[in-house]
């Protein structure tokens, strides 16, 4: 009996101590370490850290949007969707972000003080071995209409490149010239130049 006694406290001690209760703190650090995560494109540990803030605060939206970003891109966009769907049935207010992270790779860049937007679409960048990077952006109008464009940019002379291809017409591409810090060129440079 007296064997007994200290096996059963010591399985009350540790699964009374596995459930983790609610401490909005530590899920703030996890989900803060998530967002590093996710800018130094460390998709998987992103995951984790996003989880764990999840555990420590299970309704924290942000730390499903983080989540759902981790996944997305690493890849997984079902578990990516969950996530979303989650985040937006805790805040209804983010339904209107969600649907723009859903849509296939686009992602969004800015708006225009005229109401118009621009998206760059993760799932169209291409790098052959020239240096050069390949990508779509999408500008959509305050009216419903919308512009396609290929933007490049080359690694090794920092220069970017565009070309209109719809759906008003198809342009030549444009010049090569120092992108400096315009975003359309700078943001994929930073990300995918290395």
């Amino acid at each position: 009996m007296k064997k007994i006694m200290p096996a059963i406290a010591l399985s009350i001690l540790f699964f009374g101590c596995s459930t983790v209760h609610p401490l909005p703190d530590v899920a703030k650090a996890y989900n803060d370490r998530g967002k590093v995560d996710l800018v130094t494109d460390n998709y998987g540990k992103g995951v984790n850290d996003f989880t764990k803030a999840i555990e420590f605060d299970p309704d924290n939206s942000e730390a499903y949007i983080g989540r759902g970003l981790a996944y997305l891109k690493g890849g997984d966009k079902e578990k990516a969707d969950a996530d979303f769907s989650k985040a937006a049935s805790l805040d209804p207010n983010l339904k209107g972000v969600l649907k723009s992270l859903r849509a296939s790779g686009w992602q969004h860049l800015g708006s225009a003080t005229d109401g118009s937007n621009c998206y760059f679409n993760a799932d169209s960048v291409s790098s052959p071995s020239s240096g050069i990077i390949s990508y779509r952006v999408r500008f959509d109008e305050p009216d419903g209409s919308y512009t396609l464009y290929d933007f490049q940019v080359n690694c090794q002379t920092h220069q970017g490149r565009w070309q209109n291809i719809w759906p008003k017409y198809y342009s030549v591409q444009s010049e090569w010239k120092d992108y400096g810090d315009n975003y359309f060129y700078g943001d994929v440079a930073r990300k995918y130049c290395r």
